[in-house]
Parts: C-alpha cells; structure tokens; sequence
C-alpha cells in the first residue's frame, strides 16, 4: 500500500520533505490513516492536495473500513498561473478522475472552499476534517471556523503546516487565537508539522 500511495499519489517525492515521510514511508499519511481506520468516519472532508497523496491515505482508510466517503476540495490553483500566495504551491493538476480505483469512495469537487462550504445543507457534518488549502491567515481563519460548524461531536480537524514561519504563511498564528476553552490541539512534528485539533 505504501509503495502504491507513494508511486501514485507523490510522484515528485515530496511526502519526505512536507509530510514526514523519510525514509520511503508514508509519514504524517500514516496518522491520517490510522485515525480515519479508528473515527471510522461516515464522511471525511479534505481540503487542498498536490498531487492526492493525504486524500489517497483517508480514502485508502474508508475502504478498508467498508464504509464511509471522502468529500476533496482543491480550487485546482497553481503557483505559474495564479501566484504564490494564492496557490501556496499548487500545480493546478486537478480533474474528477484523478482518484483511479479510489474513486467510488471520492468525490471531487474543483472548487474554492468558501463556493464548497455555502452548498452544503444543513445537516451536512463531518467527522474528520483535514485543511490545506490557502494558507494565509485570513483563509486559514475561514476555512477553520467554516469547518467548525460542520464538525460532528468527538470529531477531528487538522492543519497541514503548523510549523511553517514564512510570512505568508498564517496556520501557526491561527492555532495560537484557539481559546481553550474551546479548543485542545497539539502539533506533531516534523518539520512542516500536523495540527490536530478537537473541542475542549
């Protein structure tokens, strides 16, 4: 499985370097998958993704929990078309086939997250939430809250770059406004560190 993620879902090898994953594995995709394997959520929500590799962990999870479906969100934004700070490193790869063998359990919408959030009903909630989309604080802010009032009671929200200080880049600054009263997380290392996050 490892290998079949890696090959098809990294294929410039940048797990090792943005997600932990030295040494050939599978790195912070490895926590996405034995926490969805132990949620077992009946709907997953992911937003943003290069090339697929943390949506193909969460939905390689949810089928082999049998049950279960992964909404991924992706603007499908690049760096050279629309600029760095609005891409935060996208290479605009995107169409609604991508998933291969994965895709009964996907469904893909190439959209902003703001347009995704103001579709869903009322009743739409998820039980795992993963964020890493735009990255400036303004965007991290509303994706957040935006996820926020969907998530499910004893669900989990995590923010892919936590440890990232570039100037551009707002997760870290969020996560400190958490109150907690409110909210407990802990970021996991290493370098660009995972933020998980759940209700106090």
């Amino acid at each position: 499985m490892v290998r079949c993620i890696r090959d098809r879902f990294d294929p410039h090898g940048h797990v090792d370097g943005e997600h932990g994953g030295g040494g050939g594995g599978l790195g912070f995709g490895l926590v996405h998958y034995s926490l969805v394997r132990l949620f077992r959520p009946k709907r997953a929500l992911v937003i943003g993704s290069r090339f697929g590799f943390v949506p193909a962990c969460v939905a390689s999870a949810i089928k082999t929990n049998g049950h279960g479906h992964l909404d991924f969100v992706d603007a499908n934004y690049s760096d050279k078309t629309h600029g760095f700070q609005k891409a935060f490193g996208g290479v605009g790869y995107w169409t609604t086939g991508n998933f291969g063998e994965l895709s009964d359990v996907v469904t893909t919408h190439l959209q902003r997250s703001d347009e995704f959030f103001s579709k869903l009903s009322a009743d739409d909630c998820y039980e795992f939430i993963y964020l890493d989309g735009a990255h400036d604080y303004d965007t991290v802010k509303q994706d957040f809250e935006s996820s926020a009032s969907r998530l499910a009671d004893g669900g989990i929200i995590l923010l892919h770059d936590p440890l990232v200080k570039n100037k551009d880049f707002g997760v870290s600054k969020f996560l400190e406004t958490l109150p907690p009263s409110q909210w407990r997380w802990i970021v996991l290392p290493p370098w660009p560190g995972l933020a998980m996050v759940q209700k106090s």
